[in-house]
């Protein structure tokens, strides 16, 4: 009986350990400010260390308000053949699926990265955007003027850090101890 009355105590606590680390907060969400087309010079390949000449508008400020997993959904919006390449704190996360003018399907890609609490940027540059006027280099001709501004949607999820989860579940046993304590002082 014991046994069951400690269980049916602590699987509230397990659900809501399990329920906060399945479900990750929004921390940022929506359209980035598109840039205007900024071509690299001719002759040149266009891709430079941290990506192409052309951007999205510049790095992008975020709260992360906890320590743990971002993930970072990028997805083209509008014309297929623009590939995105995400930064996070200056650093590259990678790129979107490359896919060329005219292909198949929108370009798309996901990125993780371990955040701690605080202040955080993020930045995304078009690829295509450096290559205006010049062959696509991941296929499909020229790449015209219409592709500049770019568009894309972005939305970054944060999900607490394993030891947090832990942490807040070991907080709520001491609670629930403590209470049952009083309850046996008092009754």
């Amino acid at each position: 009986m014991k046994f069951l009355r400690s269980l049916f105590v602590l699987l509230p606590i397990l659900a809501l350990c399990l329920a906060t680390s399945a479900f990750g907060d929004v921390v940022f969400s929506g359209a980035p400010v598109a840039d205007v087309v900024n071509p690299s010079p001719a002759g040149s390949t266009g891709l430079g260390p941290l990506g192409a000449v052309g951007g999205i508008g510049g790095a992008v400020p975020f709260i992360a308000p906890f320590s743990g997993t971002l993930t970072m959904t990028v997805t083209d919006c509008c014309l297929v053949g623009d590939v995105y390449q995400v930064f996070v704190d200056g650093v590259s996360l990678g790129f979107t699926a490359a896919v060329p003018l005219g292909g198949p399907t929108l370009s798309t890609g996901v990125f993780t990265d371990y955040l701690t609490a605080g202040a955080h940027t993020y930045d995304i540059n078009d690829q295509i955007l450096s290559y205006i006027g010049f062959a696509d280099p991941y296929g499909g001709g020229v790449v015209p003027a219409i592709y500049a501004p770019a568009g894309l949607t972005v939305q970054g999820t944060m999900v607490p850090e394993p030891a947090s989860i832990f942490l807040l579940g070991a907080e709520l046993i001491g609670l629930g101890a403590l209470a049952r304590k009083l309850r046996k002082t008092r009754g």
